[in-house]
């Protein structure tokens, strides 16, 4: 969400939204407005007036502060004023109007005001923004804010108001409560005027400091306390982690029952099978510090991939085949081999060494050599290979 935190005025408007602050309210909005809020609705913009008359119907004490100037109040938030008007009949009517916003422009200032602690309901001008955007692939910044106001509402971030010119807060501090129940804390100046004023929801919840993590098991940097960031984690933890310590897996189990040649992976596989053998190759590029993975779970027609699965239907590693260069035959390539490390030195290339020969016949392998892997083949009579 995008949120304006902060707007400045001169030291006697900032006096008078302090004064306007501390006037008594019913402490809720009032009902009237339904009637500007219907037409805003069906027009799907607001004319300048009509949000004006809106705002003054829900809460009076606007109208005592500079704030009832919503021209002004939407450039110090940025939001974006339009030509608003009626919709030409043909091409050759002449198109006229006045100044509005948006739909969710006009809920946007009574989001903010009501943040700052006047008594203000956005909920039916959110409600029109969700069905104008209901199949909507993207969508602006006043829209996201439109859109998560009911879940948000009273929990939003703090604001604050100082001068302009900058009046230095050295002074006392007065902390009051507003009749929706959003606390004001107002700072003095040196000369004992308001100098700031900062209004915190009344279901504010501090978010949990930011600290960039990275995780021991799956390796991946994310913001810890950033919700986006942590859920990303999680699903990036689960594929990881599940690949360097495999489990049991039922699809495996249920592809090699209805095919034992399920283990050999081309483009024509599910992709599914394909995603494991990306899985295992981005496996065998962070441990090899490489700068792509070899392997493309989209579209990579050459490539031949081989899953490694035990009896307990664990795919315990992957590895890949790819055509030599044309010089070379049509001879086949052994392009990576990645085990799971608490798999490894466990005979997977030995057992598995014959079926590749049977399918390739005798094939190279690509450089660099790893140690593991040259003493794999001098151990087993193919030091030609080398």
């Amino acid at each position: 969400m995008t949120f304006e935190n902060y707007i400045s005025l001169p030291a006697r408007e900032l006096a008078g939204l302090v004064n306007a602050l501390k006037r008594p309210g019913s402490g809720k909005p009032s009902s009237g407005g339904q009637a500007l809020i219907g037409a805003i609705s069906q027009q799907g913009w607001a004319y300048l007036h009509q949000v004006e008359d809106l705002i003054s119907a829900q809460d009076s004490r606007v109208d005592w502060t500079t704030l009832r100037n919503v021209e002004w109040l939407a450039r110090q938030l940025k939001i974006n004023l339009h030509v608003v008007g009626f919709k030409p009949r043909t091409k050759d009517h002449d198109f006229s109007g006045g100044g509005g916003f948006s739909t969710a422009g006009a809920a946007y200032l009574l989001i903010w005001l009501e943040r700052l602690g006047f008594q203000m309901n956005a909920t039916a001008l959110c409600d029109a923004v969700a069905r104008q955007t209901e199949y909507h692939s993207h969508v602006s910044d006043e829209e996201v804010t439109a859109l998560w106001y009911v879940e948000r509402r009273h929990k939003m971030t703090p604001v604050t108001v100082s001068t302009e010119p900058m009046i230095i807060p050295v002074g006392d501090v007065d902390t009051f409560h507003t009749a929706s129940g959003y606390r004001v804390e107002v700072t003095n100046g040196a000369d004992g005027e308001p100098a700031t004023l900062s209004v915190t929801a009344p279901h504010y919840v501090e978010s949990p400091a930011r600290e960039s993590v990275t995780c021991p098991d799956c390796g991946l940097l994310y913001e810890s306390g950033y919700k986006p960031d942590e859920h990303e984690h999680r699903i990036f933890h689960r594929k990881t982690v599940t690949t360097l310590r495999p489990v049991p897996s039922k699809a495996i189990k249920k592809a090699l029952k209805e095919d034992p040649e399920s283990v050999w992976v081309t483009e024509r596989s599910p992709y599914w099978l394909r995603i494991a053998v990306h899985r295992r190759a981005k496996a065998f590029k962070r441990e090899m510090s490489f700068d792509f993975t070899q392997w493309d779970p989209t579209s990579d027609e050459d490539a031949i991939g081989f899953l490694f699965v035990d009896d307990d239907h664990r795919i315990v590693g992957a590895s890949c085949f790819r055509p030599q260069n044309a010089e070379a035959d049509g001879r086949m390539r052994l392009d990576w081999v990645w085990i799971a490390p608490n798999e490894r030195r466990k005979g997977w290339l030995t057992k598995n060494w014959q079926q590749f020969v049977g399918r390739f016949g005798e094939f190279d392998i690509e450089r660099p050599i790893s140690d593991e892997m040259q003493n794999f083949l001098v151990k087993n009579g193919l030091g030609h290979l080398l």
